[in-house]
């Protein structure tokens, strides 16, 4: 498992914590920096679940992301060639 995945689980859940006791006391700017602790977890446990779908795929297919890249790069090479 990517640590970005259990670094942002862990930001999320301490911004949601954070966000909660700050409308809890009525204190906005506690609320509003738990909201964005929590969306910033959010993120950064976003990239790291696509990382590790990421490193699945290739891994399980190597031969079909290898292609994937080299038809990829052929067509930008063309795209950029004919300017």
């Amino acid at each position: 498992m990517e640590d970005n995945s259990v670094i942002g689980a862990a930001k999320r859940a301490a911004g949601r914590v954070e966000s909660s006791a700050g409308a809890l006391i009525g204190d906005t700017g506690t609320e509003i920096r738990g909201k964005m602790r929590e969306m910033g977890g959010a993120v950064q446990q976003g990239y790291g679940d696509a990382t590790d779908r990421t490193r699945d795929l290739i891994g399980n297919n190597s031969l079909t992301a290898l292609l994937a890249a080299g038809a990829l790069g052929l067509t930008v090479g063309l795209f950029l060639g004919r300017r």
